[in-house]
């Protein structure tokens, strides 16, 4: 019978394919209102998007079935919306509430003219995740080795 060595250590790279939905939200005067349907920016904007998430990690064999593991990934969201913010500041004559109004620029000055930039002007969102997690392996033995 061939001995089966015992990997301590295993490092993996992972990448894929994501749905989410996103409902961007913020508070004014005490009361929360969901972003989207106020159109700050001018614009309507799904509530959902795909995304790519991908990383790397570590997973670390502590005894028998029981492993530990640490990842870190990003995911890059094909939307632009996830935060609400994308390109540039609307004509606030143009929006559709006095809420769109107060909503459309929540710096500190308020100097949200329109044409000028609001977020980043990058096509996507983007975000870090980090992750902790302890596994127990229920089938073979070679799952865990």
């Amino acid at each position: 019978m061939p001995s089966v060595s015992k990997n301590m250590f295993t490092p993996y790279i992972f990448a894929g394919i994501a749905f989410t939905e996103y409902t961007p939200k913020a508070t004014y005067q005490g009361q929360t209102y969901e972003l989207r349907t106020l159109e700050t920016e001018g614009k309507a904007y799904k509530s959902s998007t795909i995304a790519a998430p991908f990383g790397i990690g570590m997973k670390y064999n502590v005894a028998g079935r029981i492993s530990l593991g640490l990842e870190l990934g990003y995911r890059v969201a094909f939307t632009d919306y996830l935060d609400d913010v994308s390109g540039l500041y609307a004509d606030k004559t143009s929006l559709s509430s006095p809420l769109s109004v107060a909503f459309s620029d929540r710096s500190l000055v308020g100097s949200g003219v329109a044409g000028a930039q609001r977020g980043d002007l990058r096509p996507r969102d983007t975000y870090m995740f980090a992750g902790f997690t302890i596994s127990y392996t229920f089938i073979s033995p070679k799952c865990y080795y």
